[in-house]
C-alpha cells in the first residue's frame, strides 16, 4: 500500500492495518500525517485540505467515518463508506483510507498515532465546539507525541451541497426547510423547546409493540414459492404510544402515558424498561387478547423482506 498503488481500492486498508504501516513508516524516521471525517460529498475544499495537509509530513492517512455512525441527519451518508472510501483514495496526496467504525475519532488516533493530525479552520476554535470532541482529539494526539494542525483555504460544507443541490427531499420539505432557514427557524425552534420544558403531558394512543427478526435470506424454497430464510437474531422495542411519549420526554418534565394492553401477552416488562425515567404509564387490560405486536423480518442489508401482524 502506497501513493503508486495501479488502483484506488489497493489504498484501503484497515484502521489496525493503517497503525501497522505507520509504525514501520515512522521507525524509518518519516513523518505520520492523519486527516479525519465523514466526507460525504468529496468537493474541491476538500482535495485543498488534503493537498495541505500532504505538506505537513511524509505519509497522509485518512479514515472515514462508516455509515451506521454517521449523525448527519435523515437520508446520509449520500455515498456509502466503501464508495467514499475509493474516492478519497483516489486522490493523489492521500497513501492510505481506513474506514472507522466509531462515533468519536480516539480509537482511531490511538492506533495510527499520528505525528501531525490535520483539521478545517472551523475546527480551530473549540470554544465553538459544544460536543467537546477536539478538546479530546488534541488530548489523545498529544499523549502519543503529535500535534494538530488546522488548514486554512476555501471552505465548503458537505452537507450545505447536498441539501442545496441534491434532491435527498422531496421538493415541498426541501422549500420548507429552505424557507425555515430564511426566517430564523433555529431560534425560533429553541425558544418553542424551551418554552415546553416544564410541561406534564399526558399521550393516549395504541399500544405497539415492534419485534425484528433478522434473518439471512437462502433463496427460494424448492418445494414452494416462497423465500426461504435462515434466523440469526431478534430484537424487540415498544413502539407506538411509547416511542412517542419517550420522545416528548425528551422536551418536557412529566409525560403520562395512557393506553390498552393484551392480557394474553402484555409485554409489560417490556413496556416498563423502555420507558424514560419520567415517563409513568397507566395500563388497561383486555382480557384474552394479546398486545398489538409488529413483526418484521430483516436482511442483512436492513432491507424489510415481510412482517406479520399479531393483533384481536
Amino acid at each position: 500500500m502506497d501513493s503508486h498503488s495501479s488502483t484506488a481500492r489497493e489504498k484501503i486498508n484497515s484502521v489496525e492495518g493503517l497503525g501497522e504501516f505507520a509504525r514501520r513508516v515512522q521507525k524509518d524516521g518519516k513523518k505520520v500525517v492523519l486527516c479525519h471525517g465523514v466526507f460525504d460529498l468529496v468537493h474541491m475544499g476538500h482535495v485543498r485540505h488534503l493537498e495541505a495537509a500532504r505538506r505537513e509530513g511524509d505519509v497522509l492517512f485518512v479514515t472515514v467515518t462508516g455509515d451506521d455512525y454517521v449523525n448527519k441527519g435523515p437520508g446520509r451518508p449520500i455515498f456509502g463508506e466503501q464508495m467514499r472510501a475509493e474516492m478519497l483514495a483516489a486522490i493523489q496526496y492521500v497513501d492510505g483510507v481506513a474506514i472507522s467504525y466509531s462515533v468519536t475519532s480516539e480509537l482511531v488516533l490511538g492506533l495510527i498515532r499520528p505525528d501531525v493530525y490535520v483539521k478545517g479552520s472551523d475546527y480551530e476554535n473549540s470554544d465553538d465546539d459544544i460536543t467537546g470532541k477536539i478538546h479530546q482529539e488534541r488530548e489523545t494526539v498529544e499523549k502519543y507525541g503529535g500535534h494538530v494542525v488546522y488548514t486554512k483555504d476555501i471552505t465548503f460544507s458537505s452537507s450545505s451541497l447536498i441539501n442545496r443541490y441534491l434532491d435527498i427531499y422531496d421538493p415541498p420539505l426541501r422549500d420548507y426547510l429552505l424557507e425555515l432557514r430564511e426566517r430564523d427557524g433555529l431560534n425560533r425552534i429553541t425558544d418553542l423547546v424551551e418554552r415546553v420544558k416544564h410541561y406534564r403531558v399526558l399521550v393516549v394512543g395504541d399500544a405497539i409493540i415492534d419485534e425484528y427478526q433478522y434473518v439471512e435470506p437462502m433463496g427460494k424454497s424448492p418445494k414452494e414459492n416462497m423465500i426461504a430464510t435462515l434466523f440469526q437474531n431478534k430484537e424487540v422495542f415498544a413502539g407506538g404510544v411509547f416511542a412517542a411519549a419517550n420522545h416528548v420526554a425528551s422536551f418536557c418534565d412529566q409525560v403520562e402515558v395512557v393506553s390498552v394492553l393484551g392480557s394474553a401477552e402484555s409485554y409489560e416488562n417490556i413496556v416498563n424498561s423502555s420507558l424514560k425515567p419520567n415517563v409513568t404509564f397507566t395500563p388497561f387490560y383486555r382480557d384474552g387478547a394479546p398486545t398489538t405486536r409488529k413483526s418484521r423480518f430483516i436482511d442483512h442489508t436492513m432491507r424489510k423482506l415481510f412482517e406479520v401482524y399479531f393483533m384481536d
